[in-house]
């Protein structure tokens, strides 16, 4: 009865596989085959992941924001071809990988193993991130032709580790709460630079802790309050960790079949301590990683005195109302933007609370905007579509009122501050920009 149990499986899972995709000619295709090791040892490196990424064409690429939004086209963009951008396989007992049914063309070979660096250099600007040769120099790349084999090895790099506890200052562990070290130069490159505009690329090697994920590596801490950051690549980092509480939620039955869920109007709170213990990011500690350094008892110690919230509420000049959408962000006075600024929104009336802010002198932002045009529901799934696909990206819905305001400097000493009313003025759009005001 078993054996006849076993043999029913290998016919269904056959035939599923026969029925449930499309046939392949196998002379139209290659494989790549190969040996995973470390680098360390030569030994081979049993079951890491392996995946193909096929070099872009420049339609692949994510549109360039950095001088603004792009002008929308003239005439209507041609529908995305479908075609293979990521094939993954894993390696055997013996460190050995094959991948068939590969479409001719020019690939990337990412291997990944926790604790190993994949080897992809940042952008220091827009014009070096979108030279995607130039940031996978360092990957093995593989040419594929129909019918044929081609072989590629890949050696595993140990990157460096960073280790230590995260506790209150009365001793008792911080549980559960996002550790991170990050770059120190990522803030002055800016967030653009630190992503990859190539979406497939940027998903094989996302994960990886080595300095390219918005320049950092992140993970939890254990029951104990302890960390282990792994995988960092070669750099200076400084390790932070990001204590963070939410406004909750709250279930509501809908009988005995289930039951749905929202929110209950509070909001995020995040207070970030860098180590050893400072508030302040130029003040915490750098380590510097040149290749699989190990560096232990770098604690967090999290003291909770002195911390203050600053106040204020933001309307409008024209009739004092208050916009429908208020994101602010308050950055440090030596930061160069608001990369890693303390983030909030305004309640309906317009009013804020910064909670958890050190003593110290900043600069407080404030976007806000109004009149949201939604995408229709048909627009919304065709986008979604492509997104998943990898040959889209999501645009967002289209704002007909913008406001800004002047910066305004915090200066928070002993006490709580109370900022005055921030009145902002309507963002006049260009009449030449299609995509609404900026």
């Amino acid at each position: 009865m078993g054996w006849l149990c076993v043999v029913s499986v290998m016919l269904a899972g056959r035939g599923m596989a026969q029925f449930g995709a499309p046939k392949i000619d196998p002379a139209t295709v290659g494989t790549v085959s190969g040996h995973v090791t470390f680098a360390e040892n030569r030994l081979p490196a049993r079951f890491a992941e392996v995946i193909l990424v096929r070099r872009p064409d420049p339609e692949d690429l994510m549109p360039d924001f950095s001088n603004g939004p792009p002008k929308e086209p003239e005439k209507p963009a041609a529908k995305p071809v479908q075609k293979v951008v990521m094939i993954s396989g894993r390696s055997g007992f013996d460190g050995s990988y094959t991948i068939g049914e590969v479409p001719p063309g020019d690939y990337y070979v990412v291997a990944k193993m926790q604790g190993y660096v994949v080897p992809i250099r940042t952008a220091a600007n827009s014009k070096e991130a979108r030279d995607i040769d130039k940031l996978a120099a360092d990957l093995p790349r593989v040419h594929v032709e129909a019918a044929r084999t081609s072989m590629t090895d890949v050696a595993l790099h140990r990157g460096g580790v960073i280790t230590g506890k995260v506790q209150f200052r009365d001793g008792s562990p911080v549980v559960g709460m996002q550790v991170r070290a990050e770059l120190v130069d990522a803030p002055e490159r800016g967030l653009v630079w630190s992503t990859l505009p190539y979406t497939p690329l940027a998903n094989a090697v996302s994960n990886r802790g080595n300095g390219m994920d918005f320049g950092m590596g992140m993970l939890t801490t254990d029951d104990e309050g302890h960390f282990r950051l792994a995988g960092l690549a070669p750099g200076k980092y400084r390790v932070s960790a990001q204590l963070q509480t939410t406004g909750g939620m709250r279930a509501v039955s809908n009988g005995p079949t289930g039951m749905s869920s929202g929110g209950n109007g509070g909001q995020e709170r995040t207070l970030t301590v860098f180590e050893p213990g400072v508030m302040h990011r130029p003040e915490g500690k750098v380590f510097e990683i040149k290749g699989d350094e190990r560096f232990g008892d770098a604690d967090i110690e999290v003291d909770l005195n002195g911390l203050h919230t600053v106040r204020g509420r933001v309307l409008t000049k024209e009739d004092g109302h208050a916009p429908s959408l208020v994101g602010l962000m308050l950055k440090e006075d030596d930061a160069k933007d608001f990369m890693f600024a303390i983030r909030a929104v305004a309640g309906p009336d317009g009013s804020f609370a910064i909670e958890n802010v050190a003593p110290g002198t900043y600069t407080l932002g404030v976007m806000a905007a109004e009149d949201i045009e939604e995408i229709p529901p048909a627009k919304q799934e065709e986008m979604t579509k492509q997104t998943e696909s990898g040959i889209g990206q999501m645009i967002p819905p289209k704002v007909l009122k913008q406001y800004r305001g002047d910066e305004v400097k915090v200066i928070v000493g002993e006490h709580d501050v109370m900022v005055d009313d921030i009145l902002l003025t309507e963002a006049k759009a260009d009449p030449e920009d299609k995509a609404g005001p900026r």
